[in-house]
């Protein structure tokens, strides 16, 4: 059941916010944009969602990627992703800090979701 939520939330991204991906390096076929965009919906949550299941490692790793796009938004000046990227990368931090404080997992559930909707939404803005 897991697999058709996610479809349906890859879906209401897709009609919702227009987040589809329209070509990866060569213009891709109408009839191919919406099963790639889905695809690539569900390889991002189940990948961010595999990360957290071991040990809760999801929050280190988005810390990562976000800095990766902080450097990268400041070296292009873009200051629209640097603002988003320092903003995700602080809340991230906070869940990280509280969790390591209290010694355990209190927000696993909620946290998991959060990062791989908006890694998710995220990475579709910046390639827009």
């Amino acid at each position: 059941y897991r697999i058709l939520f996610i479809v349906l939330g890859a879906m209401i991204a897709i009609t919702s916010l227009d987040t589809v991906i329209k070509d990866i390096g060569f213009k891709l076929p109408v009839w191919l944009i919406g099963p790639l965009t889905i695809i690539a919906f569900i390889g991002v949550t189940n990948s961010i969602n595999i990360i957290d299941g071991f040990h809760g490692l999801a929050s280190g790793v988005s810390l990562i990627s976000f800095i990766s796009f902080i450097i990268l938004s400041a070296i292009y000046h873009d200051i629209l992703i640097l603002n988003l990227s320092l903003i995700m990368f602080f809340a991230i931090l906070g869940f990280f800090i509280l969790e390591l404080a209290k010694g355990k997992d209190i927000f696993r559930r909620w946290r998991c979701l959060f990062h791989r909707f908006y890694v998710y939404d995220y990475l579709h803005f910046i390639c827009k």
